[in-house]
């Protein structure tokens, strides 16, 4: 997920993330960007979508170093990689169920979350089975959460348009999520089969 690490790592963010990491576990990056999440939450439920799109690129970004420094620390561990898909789900849950309160149609709000959810479990499940864990398809987190903050600096300018700007995104999120867990499930079959 991370392709210049060395450019990332010289924000002065990122580089307090690392001394957090390095002093405790790469688990305090994971609780931060939870903590990014739930920030994300509050901020859109009071429509301050500046905060909301700087707390969401705060939760990818930690997302992403999380199992990087992880594994560069050789930290790696089941606990690791169960405490960050907890926080990860608790983001997407929080993220999600707030925007279907507070500016999106509900429904599409829960569709999405649902199938968020449920993309993600198949992802992961490849993982009980020793198999690698199935980050294919349009679905996955990155993707989703950058479109999700493009979509937040749309709401920002466009303020008249929010409403249909961000249940245009859960509709595409419906449908690439929908895409996404299909061949997972159909990747998953076959691997366990041929274990």
């Amino acid at each position: 997920m991370i392709k210049n690490f060395e450019t990332i790592a010289s924000m002065p963010i990122i580089r307090s993330l690392l001394k957090m990491s390095e002093q405790k576990n790469p688990n305090m990056i994971s609780y931060f960007g939870a903590l990014c999440a739930l920030g994300a939450g509050i901020s859109i439920y009071y429509k301050i979508y500046i905060i909301t799109i700087f707390c969401l690129i705060a939760h990818l970004l930690s997302d992403g170093l999380d199992g990087y420094i992880a594994r560069k620390m050789n930290k790696t561990s089941s606990l690791g990689f169960i405490t960050d898909h907890i926080l990860d789900r608790t983001s997407d849950i929080v993220i999600f169920y707030i925007i279907g309160l507070s500016v999106a149609n509900f429904q599409l709000a829960v569709i999405t979350l649902i199938l968020t959810l449920f993309s993600s479990y198949i992802g992961v499940l490849g993982r009980i089975f020793s198999i690698e864990q199935d980050k294919s398809g349009l679905y996955r987190k990155a993707y989703r959460y950058q479109l999700l903050i493009i979509t937040f600096i749309l709401m920002s300018i466009f303020t008249e348009y929010r409403e249909v700007l961000i249940n245009v995104y859960l509709i595409i999120s419906i449908i690439a999520a929908s895409l996404t867990i299909i061949p997972r499930i159909i990747s998953l079959r076959r691997n366990v089969i041929n274990n």
